[in-house]
């Protein structure tokens, strides 16, 4: 039975870390074709013709200004391809992301975990207004591991597992937001990577020490792990 329930939880572990590893390099082949796309289009001023709709390429040399302003992070986020903030159907995740608010963020999503999906889907956006969303989303996972409860009693701990699903939500958000991004290296500083690094090796020895119930509470652990690695 032992020896069953070993192979089935390994089995899930493999399957889970082959899911994350598929979907780091799907990032990695599309931020290095954003990249290029990027270089391409950077070369180039876009003019319309008298022909409402109908874009038309025109070679133009940009100067500094205008690069500086594109590449501005409202105007990215104001964009027509990345959706109007002020369409949004929760405009106040901006307002977290802006203020850098990770125990807001948290309390916001728990309050409209009825919608959670359509949330899901906003807060990709919404990090765009954070001043730094890859250190935003650090600050999210305190607490992931509360040393005041005890193994047995996460499984029941309501509070600490919806916590946990957040973060996951979150780490899994910050992939889906670098995805979308023209560089990386913008968000994910030398700094930010020694952070999750550090958290990574917190983390690691605990799950060493789970038992062979990969259920509930241990299993959200073991994910969050590898969503960790595959987001930073």
């Amino acid at each position: 039975m032992l020896e069953k329930q070993e192979a089935a939880v390994f089995a899930k572990e493999q399957a889970s870390l082959q899911r994350l590893q598929k979907k780091r390099d799907a990032s990695v082949f599309s931020i290095v074709n954003a990249r290029k796309k990027h270089r391409k289009v950077s070369s180039k001023g876009f003019v319309f013709n008298e022909s409402p709709g109908t874009p038309v390429v025109e070679e133009k040399p940009l100067d500094a200004a205008s690069t500086g302003a594109e590449c501005n992070i409202e105007n990215v986020q104001l964009s027509p391809e990345n959706g109007n903030v002020d369409l949004m159907s929760y405009p106040e995740l901006v307002k977290l992301c802006k203020e850098m608010d990770a125990a807001g963020l948290h309390k916001f999503i728990s309050d409209n975990r009825k919608n959670l999906a359509a949330v899901r889907e906003e807060i990709p956006l919404a990090l765009r207004a954070a001043p730094n969303a890859a250190s935003l989303v650090l600050d999210s996972l305190e607490g992931f591991y509360c040393t005041e409860v005890s193994s047995q009693d996460i499984k029941k701990d309501a509070n600490l597992l919806g916590l946990r699903r957040t973060s996951i939500m979150l780490l899994e958000c910050l992939s889906d937001f670098l995805t979308n991004l023209g560089s990386v290296s913008n968000v994910i500083s030398e700094d930010i990577k020694d952070r999750a690094k550090a958290v990574a090796e917190e983390w690691k020895p605990r799950l060493d020490a789970l038992d062979i119930d990969a259920s509930n509470g241990n299993s959200l652990e073991a994910h969050a792990f590898l969503q960790l690695l595959a987001s930073f």
